[in-house]
């Protein structure tokens, strides 16, 4: 499974449970993702190849996709759906330069992330329906990614994952 796919699930398993402030909120919410409203059915969206999946959830390229967030170039874009439902995009990119201009892109886009540590480069921005995370690490790959989700989505596959280990463990 390429990284970009097995760091989107981890990323997602912790973000699920984190516990964010209302303070944090950001404005300019997106509805969408470059046009492809959140919910959308990956049968209505002909343009998709298939990547990678585990279970329900499964990973889709975008033919003919822009490599780009704001003028910051990107090494990957893929469209993550749960159930045949689109709920996560996860955006790599590789570099310092890149990550500064992704992250002041965010910035001016979203306002005020929270950020959990000034020792690390993640930042948090939490809305209504969609969350997005930003990290970066220069050491030893300078990878990065941003990473949006819908949250109605994304609370429903916690919920059956949360029912799967309770049948697991006969609860």
């Amino acid at each position: 499974m390429p990284w970009s796919i097995k760091a989107f699930f981890s990323l997602v398993v912790l973000l699920c449970f984190s516990l964010f402030s209302p303070l944090w909120a950001f404005h300019n919410e997106p509805p969408d993702f470059r046009g492809i409203p959140w919910g959308s059915f990956i049968e209505d969206l002909p343009d998709m190849a298939y990547l990678a999946g585990i279970g329900e959830m499964k990973s889709y390229k975008r033919e003919n996709d822009r490599l780009v967030l704001g003028s910051a170039p990107l090494s990957s874009v893929s469209y993550i759906f749960y159930k045949g439902r689109f709920c996560a995009v996860h955006l790599g990119f590789q570099g310092l330069s890149r990550f500064e201009g992704i992250k002041r892109r965010l910035l001016e886009t979203h306002g005020q992330p929270y950020r959990p540590s000034e020792e690390v480069e993640r930042y948090f921005w939490q809305g209504e329906q969609v969350d997005i995370a930003l990290r970066y690490s220069d050491e030893p790959s300078q990878k990065g990614s941003v990473i949006y989700w819908f949250k109605p989505i994304m609370e429903e596959k916690t919920a059956d994952d949360e029912k799967k280990a309770a049948r697991r463990r006969g609860a």
